[in-house]
């Protein structure tokens, strides 16, 4: 009888390393397909003029103390 016992937990050891080998595969297709999706929109917002490049800067308001190191450092 152990024989059959361990010949079956053997069987069904491989069934789940298949059934997790499929998975695997599965979200491995699923990852590809989206990451050629985000690289073709990214390649679509370059090629249609909306890259980071061509976005202006935010102007960040210069505080007191900030101004004060600027002067104080001769950079007026």
């Amino acid at each position: 009888m152990e024989e059959i016992k361990t010949e079956n937990q053997e069987l069904s050891k491989i069934e789940q390393a298949k059934q997790q080998a499929d998975r695997i595969e599965k979200a491995n297709q699923e990852f590809k397909a989206l990451l050629d999706r985000a690289e073709s929109l990214k390649i679509s917002d370059m090629l249609g003029g909306r890259s980071e490049a061509g976005k202006p800067q935010e102007k960040v308001e210069e505080t007191p103390q900030d101004y004060a190191k600027r002067v104080m450092a001769g950079k007026a």
